[in-house]
């Protein structure tokens, strides 16, 4: 990246985009006093503020918080989303650069408004998964086929998007991962940290949490096996 004004990153935390925005320092050495980082990482909002608030004091550098939501796949085919926190001129000069990367790229607002948005989707979507089991779960015990108590809660107007492309995992057909349970819930506890700060109802989130850190706590990934677990496991949510 020494011969670039915009530069994307994508790490797993804020020591991580520390070492990147130093290494950038050390590379660059302000022969481009005005370089454009967009990260499109979830990390926690605070974190990211107070890393631009450090370099923007001994290095001039813009930083936006973009991160990316999507699976893999529609990553690939461009057709995540991104939400954008950060300086709208910046928002509107890398548009067309996040475009290629996201069919909807949205603007939240200042610095650390992308990454709480993306936050909340995230909460959304992992609550989302654990009510998701206990319907399947409750078909399952009333005696409606798998496959056809799937079909109808996939398209079902309670679905969505992250459920509708893991069918064959709730079918235990796939060994490919469904998410990753490190991330997920090192995302959902910024999430409720935040909620909890700042005094906001956030009781399904908590359980999500509390679910995946039971459940997959020390599993690189979710697999068919797991997804069963999860199935048979759900019906004690209430000892959480």
């Amino acid at each position: 990246f020494r011969h670039s004004d915009i530069i994307i990153s994508t790490v797993f935390n804020a020591k991580d985009l520390k070492a990147v925005i130093t290494q950038i320092k050390i590379e660059t050495n302000k022969k481009f006093p005005h370089i454009k980082l967009l990260d499109i990482s979830t990390i926690a909002p605070q974190e990211s503020l107070a890393l631009k608030q450090e370099f923007d004091d001994s290095f001039y550098i813009e930083m936006a918080d973009t991160p990316i939501s999507g699976s893999p796949l529609s990553v690939l085919s461009a057709t995540a989303s991104i939400f954008f926190g950060g300086n709208k001129a910046t928002f509107e000069s890398t548009h067309s650069i996040l475009s290629l990367l996201a069919n909807h790229v949205y603007f939240m607002g200042h610095n650390g408004s992308g990454l709480m948005m993306k936050l909340a989707v995230n909460a959304l979507m992992l609550s989302g998964l654990n009510a998701f089991c206990e319907s399947l779960n409750f078909c399952d015990k009333v005696g409606i086929k798998r496959e056809i108590a799937l079909d109808a809660l996939l398209e079902s107007a309670g679905s969505s998007p992250f459920l509708q492309g893991r069918k064959n995992h709730f079918l235990g057909k796939t060994q490919e991962q469904l998410s990753n349970p490190r991330i997920m819930q090192k995302d959902l506890e910024i999430f409720n940290t935040i909620a909890e700060q700042q005094s906001i109802l956030h009781h399904s989130s908590k359980i999500a949490s509390k679910m995946v850190n039971k459940i997959f706590h020390g599993q690189p990934v979710l697999d068919k096996d797991a997804v069963i677990h999860l199935l048979q496991t759900i019906q004690k949510q209430n000892e959480f």
